[in-house]
């Protein structure tokens, strides 16, 4: 049998809570003892009006108004919780942290209940393989996929979000590592963006010498002077910010490519 010490002092971590009509809360675990003290608490509402005592802490919603919840240690010391029955909602509103989910993004969902209501909620995922989800709304997000969150609130509301988790880009390629074109011809450069259907795979292209070379958004290339030595040509990813070039050489115009 160990033996611990009668405590000092009890209080509550907050000085009041507020739940909703027919909504269950356990009180015991906003209750502070010193360390290594004896645990024994008895929780008492003054009010079996306005709150039902379902025994160990909890307490439920029983009317509307307002009442104190009483906790007394086996040595009579004494701490009161201030305890606020509301409304049960009708409707609430149920939001994302994060607009755009990607993969192994860890997000939150919460709950706004509408003014002068409270309740409770309990979350679940449809789908547990593409973003899993605990019981105070925060989410992981496994892999690429849609699921839908269900929040229900203590008493019966459901709200739904849906979600899609995207995959960014992981890496960029060019087809050509260094390549030589004619002065005045054009040549498209090809890029690959892994993987292919990633959330954004927008791309950026610049070089080295715009007066002998130009580029456009779409990675055409387009030979304005004669080059002397290689223009890098360098395009990056918008996400995640991958990069690969090109050396290109613009070599001068042949007499036999003439046409007279």
């Amino acid at each position: 049998v160990e033996v611990k010490a009668a405590p000092e002092y009890v209080h509550f971590s907050v000085s009041s809570i507020t739940i909703g009509m027919g909504q269950q809360y356990d009180v015991s675990n906003l209750g502070v003892l010193p360390e290594d003290s004896c645990p024994a608490l008895k929780f008492t509402p003054e009010s079996s009006y306005v709150l039902n005592n379902l025994g160990d802490g909890v307490i439920k919603g029983k009317a509307l108004g307002t009442t104190r919840v009483k906790v007394v240690t086996h040595n009579q010391q004494v701490a009161l919780l201030t305890v606020k029955v509301q409304s049960a909602p009708t409707v609430f509103t149920l939001t994302c942290d994060t607009p755009v989910v990607f993969v192994k993004d860890d997000i939150r969902f919460t709950v706004t209940f509408p003014t002068n209501t409270m309740g409770s909620v309990t979350f679940e995922s449809s789908n547990e393989e593409v973003l899993s989800i605990d019981d105070s709304g925060n989410a992981h997000a496994i892999t690429d996929g849609t699921a839908v969150v269900t929040a229900t609130s203590h008493n019966g509301i459901k709200v739904r979000y849906n979600v899609t988790v995207y995959k960014h880009v992981s890496g960029l390629s060019l087809a050509d590592s260094a390549l030589s074109i004619v002065h005045y011809d054009s040549v498209q450069l090809a890029a690959n963006v892994v993987p292919a259907d990633a959330y954004d795979t927008s791309l950026v292209w610049t070089n080295s010498d715009p007066g002998s070379l130009s580029v456009d958004e779409n990675g055409v290339i387009t030979a304005l002077n004669v080059t002397s030595s290689p223009v890098t040509v360098t395009v990056t990813s918008n996400d995640g910010g991958f990069t690969d070039t090109c050396l290109v050489t613009v070599t001068p115009v042949r007499l036999a490519d003439m046409q007279l």
